[in-house]
């Protein structure tokens, strides 16, 4: 088991955490309209909070289905992180308001299309001699 102290980041990519959430009108309709305000308020410094983060992105979606009315999706380096997040975001309403519909977790590759300075430097050489045996060969 690990510590929950303890970093859980990959060696390539990030965690990529997608969470679908139906708002119960029922419970949100038994609170005030002050812990109504409350909890939005609640909501709206959270969602900051986490989006303040280092390496860390949120996404908030709104959501036009049946089964689900607000989404958000996480991307972070640590999968504890993301874990607490989740937690954190499930709760910010009060107590029973969201009720997860649909979530999964994915991580993010590297494009193979995305090169490093030291690939383009080669291809560029590459290029540059390829042009110089072209030239040369028209030449004759």
């Amino acid at each position: 088991m690990t510590d929950k102290n303890t970093v859980l980041v990959p060696e390539e990519g990030w965690h990529c955490l997608h969470s679908f959430y139906r708002i119960e009108q029922g419970q949100w309709q038994l609170l005030s309209r002050e812990e109504q305000t409350a909890a939005k308020t609640n909501l709206s410094s959270l969602v900051q909070e986490i989006r303040a983060l280092d390496s860390t992105q949120l996404l908030t979606l709104s959501i036009v289905t049946p089964k689900a009315d607000i989404g958000f999706m996480l991307i972070t380096p640590d999968l504890h992180e993301a874990n607490k997040v989740d937690k954190q975001l499930s709760l910010s309403l009060g107590a029973d308001v969201l009720t997860p519909v649909y979530s999964y977790l994915s991580l993010t590759e590297e494009s193979e299309y995305i090169t490093t300075e030291k690939n383009t430097r080669s291809r560029l050489r590459r290029n540059k001699t390829s042009n110089a045996i072209q030239r040369s060969s028209s030449r004759r």
